[in-house]
């Protein structure tokens, strides 16, 4: 007979005492026989040092004294001409790499940084004075020595990942050619040789040797590229007293400074599956404006220069539309790189458009790009959002943005837009709606379908507006009354129909346009037929929408 719940709990308990008591038996024993092994003592807690104690600091403080020293000597020998001339900044530039490999050999850190900030100290007055009171190297010269410093430190860094040595060898390069930038008045070799040192900061970044100060590198690129294009496009034109830049050679300086950050970011985020940064983020988008605006001011409305930058700019548009592809193709799940590069597309693409076309050509070209992109959005649902951003400014482009609110919202309508550029919004906004309208799935159609209906519905009812246009003055109100009134019972059956909740709201957002055209133009006009039917309209909508959306 199988025992009952409460006398199996009753022999587990006194199984348990007997264990206690068996095993307190055990350590009386063991203590008797001295088995009982004896607990480690505890080991003395490290007192911490000093960081840098001052004994260790003054000997490497000695050390780079006797450095400086040694420089000085050479150049008071070159004063008193024991040593040539022409010799005496060779020798010098020579030295200081000498005292910077020496640094990276340390493996201390205080002894890094003594040694590196000896280099500079050496380096940067030398070529300072050569530069402004001698004049005794060229300025492309003295660009290029400094970028090979600062490349010479990123470089001898790598073997023991020796950082102190990397970030003073470029800051100090760095802020010297920005410095000689101005100093010289020759600002295009100080400015490649900043672009130069920015590649090398990036492809380093790109091969996981990060320099955490490579933002402040970025940031003095950005001021030097855009300080560069002031003076030369300010209206009194680049100071006497500079040397004379060519526009081909500063929208060259622009156009590098924007493929440099993309081709690292791409790099980085496609080939090396790194997560894109916010400083990426930050520092593409300064580089694309400061490249594109510099580069159009330069310009000043050539043609062929202008050509020159809506290729590019569709060029990078493709390039980043591809990248974004791509992560979508290999089931990327990191959100921010498909967001971010199909964003800079949409930026380049619309920039592109903007140089090259005007009124109905512009208008053409955002009804184009809107329709491909609503194709490539309904298939990979990536870029179907861009489809509305496209048609606002061909909406924009077409007129329609003024014509609106001079036909509704104002008692006297104006002429209306071009019928040409108006038909071509009208048509891609139908047919990018009607692909995110077939979509079976409910849950899959995606909110923009609300603006690119909208578009659709306002698009339809100017050109109705304007055909209407030559009707007598007091019955305009109503009739652009009806137009609007109508339109959203349209879209209310449509919405019905389809099942497309999205085409019920704006239909909502028809009547609301029209509730203000009441207030502000209809009862305004002083037309008592007008506002008697206007009201009809109105009212009846408010009455037959809400049970055409719940039928």
């Amino acid at each position: 007979m199988a025992p009952s719940p409460a006398q199996s709990d009753v022999t587990i308990e006194q199984l348990a005492r007997r264990l206690d008591v068996l095993n307190e038996r055990v350590l009386h024993l063991e203590k008797l026989q001295g088995m009982v092994p004896q607990p480690a003592p505890a080991p003395e807690p490290e007192l911490p040092g000093p960081i840098a104690p001052v004994g260790h600091l003054i000997p490497l403080l000695g050390q780079g004294l006797l450095g400086l020293a040694a420089a000085y000597f050479l150049r008071a020998m070159v004063e008193m001409k024991a040593v040539p001339a022409g010799l005496g900044a060779p020798i010098g530039i020579a030295y200081s790499l000498a005292w910077l490999s020496f640094a990276s050999r340390a493996a201390e850190p205080w002894t890094v940084k003594i040694r590196a900030m000896t280099a500079t100290a050496i380096l940067i007055p030398l070529l300072w004075e050569a530069q402004m009171r001698f004049h005794a190297l060229p300025t492309g010269i003295t660009a290029g020595v400094l970028l090979l410093f600062s490349v010479f430190g990123l470089a001898i860094s790598w073997r023991k990942n020796v950082a102190a040595a990397a970030w003073i060898a470029t800051l100090s390069g760095a802020l010297t050619m920005c410095a000689l930038l101005v100093a010289t008045r020759d600002v295009m070799p100080f400015l490649w040789a900043l672009l130069g040192l920015a590649a090398v900061v990036e492809a380093s970044a790109c091969l996981d040797h990060w320099l955490t100060e490579r933002w402040l590198i970025a940031l003095l690129v950005d001021g030097a590229v855009a300080l560069v294009t002031w003076l030369v496009t300010q209206p009194r034109g680049l100071p006497e007293e500079y040397v004379r830049v060519s526009a081909t050679s500063i929208i060259a300086a622009q156009i590098a400074l924007l493929v440099l950050y993309v081709a690292a970011t791409i790099v980085r985020t496609l080939g090396r599956g790194r997560r894109i940064l916010p400083f990426d983020v930050a520092q593409c988008v300064a580089a694309l404006a400061i490249a594109v605006s510099g580069a159009y001011r330069v310009a000043n409305g050539h043609p062929a220069m202008l050509a020159v930058l809506a290729g590019f700019c569709a060029t990078c548009a493709l390039a980043c539309y591809t990248v974004a592809l791509m992560f979508q193709s290999r089931g990327d799940d990191d959100r921010r790189n498909l967001a971010v590069y199909s964003t800079f597309g949409l930026a380049l693409a619309a920039t592109c458009a903007l140089l090259i076309a005007n009124g109905a050509v512009l208008a053409g070209a955002g009804a184009v790009l809107a329709i491909a992109a609503a194709l490539g959005g309904s298939k990979t649902r990536l870029v179907g959002w861009h489809s509305a951003a496209y048609l606002l400014l061909a909406a924009g482009a077409a007129g329609l943005s003024f014509a609106i609110p001079a036909h509704f919202l104002r008692a006297t309508g104006a002429t209306g837009p071009p019928q040409m550029a108006a038909f071509l919004v009208v048509g891609a906004a139908g047919y990018c709606a009607w692909l995110f309208c077939r979509r079976r799935d409910a849950t899959s159609r995606p909110w923009f379908l609300i603006v690119l209906t909208g578009i659709f519905a306002l698009s339809l009812a100017t050109l109705l507006a304007d055909a209407g246009f030559r009707a007598p003055a007091g019955y305009r109100p109503f009739l652009y009354t009806a137009i609007l009134t109508l339109g959203a019972v349209a879209l209310a059956l449509a919405s019905r129909k389809l099942d497309v909740a999205q085409l019920a709201w704006t239909a909502y957002g028809l009547l609301a346009l029209a509730t203000v055209k009441l207030v502000v133009q209809d009862l305004p006009s002083g037309h008592m037929l007008a506002i008697v039917g206007s009201l009809v309209l109105y009212g009846g909508t408010l009455i037959l929408l809400p049970r055409l959306r719940a039928g």
